[in-house]
Parts: C-alpha cells; sequence; structure tokens
C-alpha cells in the first residue's frame, strides 16, 4: 500500500506530539503519590475523622446522617459501618443545639485524659451548605462538642455549642480542628468565609477560653464569587513547628470548574500554634496568596482532594487522610472515596510518599480501591480513542 511522504510526515509530527504530551501527563502525575489501598465501605464519605481506641481498632467518623461511625482491623481496612451512628435520633435530640436542625457534619474526634471529645457541625441552613460564606451562614452554622467513654455511636452524650464569638461574614464558626499543645488546647474553625482562625479552648474542653480569636490563613477568592476558598483545618505539631492542613478551592462536587480551581490540600507552617503562618517559600498565608501545594489532582483517579487530617498509625507511621473523587466512578457527594498516604517531613517540611507494601495485608471485602503507577502509554492511547482492557496494569477496581 502506497503512502504519500508528506502524509507519513504528518502522522509522525502527530505521533510526537502525542508522545511528549504522554511524557508531561506521566510526569506530573509522578510528582504526587497515588492513595493507599481501602477494602470495605469506602466511599460515600465527607469530612471523616479518625482515631484509634486502646484496643487499636480504628474508628471512621463522616459528617451527615447523625456522624456516621465505621470500624476498621487496620488503616487500609476492611471498614464496616456501624448500624448504629453517633446520634441515632438527632433530629428530635438534638434540635435544643439549633432549632429547625439540618444535619450534622465534620467531626473532629480526640481522646482526651481517658475521655473522648467530639466537635461537630450542627446547622440548619440546608440545602444551602454550597452558597454559604456571608452573615447567615455563619449564624445558622455552629460547633457543639460532645463526650463518650466508647467511641460507639448511641453513646456520645452532648454538653452544648462552643461560644466561638460571632462577627458575621468575618468566618464561619464550623470545621473544627483541636490541637492539644502540651497543657493548652487550641482549636482551630473556618469554612469559605475570610480564612481560618483559631483561639484557646478550656481544660476539658467544653468551652472556649476567652473571646479572642486569631486569623491564621486566608485564601484567594474564587473568581466571580464572593466565597472565600479555605476551609476543613487541622492542626498538627512536629518537632517543634506547628502545621495548619487545609482544603482550598470549589468543594466539594465534580461540577465544572476551571482547572486548577478544584478542591486540593495546602499546608502552612509555624513556630507558634497561634501563627503566624508561613508557605515554604517564606510567604505569609495571611496575604490571600494561599500556602504551599501539598496534594492536588493528579493523573486519571484523583480529582478534588481535600478533608485532610492527620493520624499515626503502628504500620505506617505519621499518614494524611483525605477524601477525593475517582473520575472513573463519579463526582458527585456520593462518590468522595477515603484516600491517605504516608507523612514525612523533610528539613521540616511535610511531604507525601507512596505507601509501601505492608507488612501484613487486610483481607478485601465490598468495595475496594487501590492503584498502581500508570502506564506510559495510557495517556496517548486514551488520545486515539482506543478502548483499554479492565486487566489493565493501571488501576485495579473490583466491587
Amino acid at each position: 500500500m502506497y503512502f504519500p511522504h508528506a502524509r507519513v510526515s504528518v502522522h509522525y509530527r502527530g505521533l510526537r506530539l502525542v508522545l511528549l504530551a504522554a511524557v508531561a501527563i506521566t510526569a506530573t502525575a509522578q510528582l504526587y503519590p497515588t492513595p493507599g489501598p481501602c477494602h470495605g465501605q469506602c466511599i460515600n464519605l465527607q469530612d471523616m475523622s479518625f482515631i484509634r481506641d486502646t484496643s487499636g481498632t480504628y474508628y471512621r467518623f463522616a459528617g451527615h446522617h447523625g456522624i456516621e461511625i465505621a470500624t476498621a482491623p487496620h488503616l487500609s481496612g476492611p471498614w464496616t459501618n456501624s448500624n448504629i451512628p453517633a446520634f441515632p435520633n438527632w433530629a428530635d435530640d438534638l434540635v435544643h443545639l439549633k432549632p429547625q436542625i439540618q444535619d450534622l457534619w465534620a467531626p473532629d474526634v480526640h481522646m482526651i485524659n481517658g475521655t473522648y471529645y467530639m466537635f461537630f457541625t450542627v446547622e440548619n441552613f440546608g440545602t444551602a451548605m454550597y452558597g454559604y460564606g456571608d452573615a447567615a451562614s455563619a449564624r445558622y452554622g455552629d460547633t457543639a462538642v460532645a463526650t463518650s467513654s466508647s467511641l460507639d455511636g448511641g453513646t456520645w452524650h452532648t454538653h452544648g455549642l462552643l461560644d466561638i464569638p460571632y462577627q458575621g461574614s468575618k468566618y464561619t464558626r464550623f470545621d473544627t480542628s483541636l490541637l492539644m499543645d502540651g497543657d493548652s488546647l487550641y482549636l482551630s474553625f473556618g469554612s469559605y468565609s475570610s480564612g481560618i482562625f483559631g483561639m484557646q479552648m478550656q481544660s476539658p474542653p467544653l468551652q472556649v477560653l476567652g473571646q479572642i480569636t486569631t486569623m491564621l490563613v486566608a485564601d484567594d477568592f474564587v473568581p466571580g464569587s464572593l466565597h472565600n476558598r479555605t476551609e476543613g483545618s487541622f492542626l498538627y505539631e512536629n518537632n517543634g513547628f506547628y502545621y495548619i492542613f487545609y482544603a482550598s478551592g470549589n468543594c466539594c462536587t465534580g461540577i465544572p470548574v476551571t482547572e486548577g480551581e478544584e478542591y486540593k490540600i495546602e499546608y502552612c507552617r509555624s513556630q507558634s500554634v497561634s501563627g503566624p503562618y508561613h508557605s515554604r517559600n517564606g510567604t505569609s498565608c495571611l496575604n490571600g496568596e494561599g500556602g504551599t501545594l501539598l496534594l492536588p489532582t493528579h493523573g486519571e483517579y484523583v480529582y478534588a482532594p481535600g478533608s485532610p487530617s492527620v493520624l499515626q498509625d503502628p504500620v505506617y507511621g505519621t499518614v494524611l487522610i483525605y477524601q477525593y473523587m475517582n473520575p472513573r466512578i463519579g463526582l458527585g457527594q456520593r462518590h468522595l472515596i477515603m484516600g491517605w498516604n504516608p507523612l514525612v517531613f523533610e528539613d521540616d517540611w511535610p511531604t507525601l510518599k507512596e505507601v509501601p507494601p505492608s507488612p501484613s495485608s487486610a483481607a478485601s471485602s465490598g468495595f475496594q480501591i487501590s492503584f498502581r503507577k500508570g502506564s506510559f502509554f495510557r495517556p496517548f492511547i486514551k488520545m486515539f480513542g482506543l478502548c483499554l482492557a479492565t486487566t489493565s496494569i493501571t488501576s485495579r477496581q473490583t466491587w
């Protein structure tokens, strides 16, 4: 068969451009690790908090439906949802916290002096939650505190709302994170307002200490919106430095957004829990330019990661746990997936690593998500519209 020389040249140049694009995509994806494996019930999760009890059992608390609870023998699972949420009759039992209460979310769980404490959001602005950031949402959303001796559903006793001072649209009074700093307790909070703020807590942490709030992080405003990008903070101390991890960008469903404006995880560092916090390049995290990027959308399977938290694991050491979406599964709130990676500090700056092989693998059951490093050829094969076999080494998913 005869191929005109010019036509072959055009095809060659086109293939060369596709190959170069594939190299760029693969290189970008490999800058960031793939999520660690998750076995069992690992999807439809938002705003998670994790803790290990004294027996070594992992507990996962997630927003909505009375604060859902799941347990697992290992971080990777298998995760099993409890039939009883933290607050089984929340719509009736917690109405004293917020008239016409509509939802509970953003739990933050800690053990302090033998008692488990949970800070969680109570709100009555319902479906308007993704339009918050104004004075109304600051008034209609609050943080409550509850205690338990066992972590199990139905055992949590509420102690009322935290008296975080109301300051109009300056900040919202939810999305909290508590840090135990020696004998002191410090709380961060704020979501899609003018930034993330902090204040001292009493001990035991059933109420705030005083009325002084300090801005910790401010971020860029989303173009065309009055709402700030930052929310879902998590405070952490390591080697004398204080870190605030948080989500920045458009949350939390796969609505069309400009590339780079979707949810991502950033951090700032300080020598004091109350700040000032700076990014790795020395820029103040109060100047509206954001912090240092830790985990963005990357590769084919990780879209809009957010809601970071840190846990000490006996196998993997310090780990960062987060939510993300896989475009091949879906981009709705019900498609949010539990992800995690080892978190290491190099010269006292955090970075995420690939999950090493576990000495003992958790048994797989139900929904399972695991990843392997991508095939070099996959990106440009997709550009040609060719179908890939489900047994591709790039990803393995079973249902």
